[in-house]
């Protein structure tokens, strides 16, 4: 991710562009190409915004040293923030509510245009602005999904996409065509149960059993660490 300014209307935007390494996967390209053109219509004041997207020209390699030729860009917005997982939190419900109202409406407009988040997380939510007066924008819509399902090293099956902690079961099969918008509505709900109560719903080091955890073990007590409208554990 590279930090830059636009020449001619002097905006500053951050810019992301795949490793040497990733741009010589094919799959992987065209995937970003496809997910990038997706947020790239997304309009919307939680979700940040996609200034342009193409690939990368021979005559920057020179310049940079650390690109290939060909390799999937995109300028988004810059957030001068953090992210959720870095987040100071209040501990108090108005704060929880107005994050996942500020989420669902993000995630509603992008649903609508068929666009899936994948891998929501609070590392994914950027925070701009001071405490009770802050930004959300949600960040990254697509790419991990793409990134893991398509940049096969080894010739096999296309691998896991998404982050343990949050994973949705039907997330475990790497089968698309399983998942949808009640996947990204799993992974909020984790977020959820994470900011209200100070832990993930399911703790385990090894990934393994946390996806096992999500798929087979029973809800665990929500113990939260304020107070909550009646409804909310269910």
């Amino acid at each position: 991710v590279w930090k830059a300014r636009h020449l001619d209307s002097g905006e500053i935007v951050a810019v992301k562009v795949l490793s040497t390494e990733g741009a010589s996967a094919e799959r992987l390209v065209h995937a970003l190409h496809a997910e990038v053109a997706a947020m790239a219509g997304l309009r919307h004041p939680h979700v940040v915004y996609v200034f342009d997207y193409g690939s990368v020209p021979a005559e920057v390699i020179d310049l940079s040293g650390e690109v290939a030729p060909g390799s999937p860009w995109f300028a988004m917005e810059f957030v001068d923030g953090t992210t959720l997982s870095k987040r100071k939190w209040t501990h108090d419900w108005p704060s929880l509510k107005q994050v996942l109202l500020d989420l669902l409406d993000a995630l509603a407009h992008a649903h609508a245009r068929g666009v899936i988040h994948r891998d929501l997380k609070p590392s994914n939510v950027l925070m701009a602005g001071e405490p009770g007066r802050s930004r959300l924008k949600l960040t990254d819509f697509g790419l991990a999904f793409a990134f893991e399902a398509y940049f096969d090293r080894d010739g096999g099956q296309p691998q896991l996409a998404g982050t343990p902690t949050y994973m949705a079961p039907e997330q475990v099969a790497a089968d698309p065509s399983l998942q949808g918008p009640w996947t990204d509505l799993y992974n909020l709900g984790c977020i959820a149960w994470s900011l209200a109560c100070g832990a993930r719903p399911y703790r385990h080091r090894d990934p393994q059993k946390l996806i096992e955890a999500h798929q087979y073990a029973p809800i665990p007590e929500l113990r939260a660490r304020m107070t909550l409208p009646p409804g909310f554990d269910q």
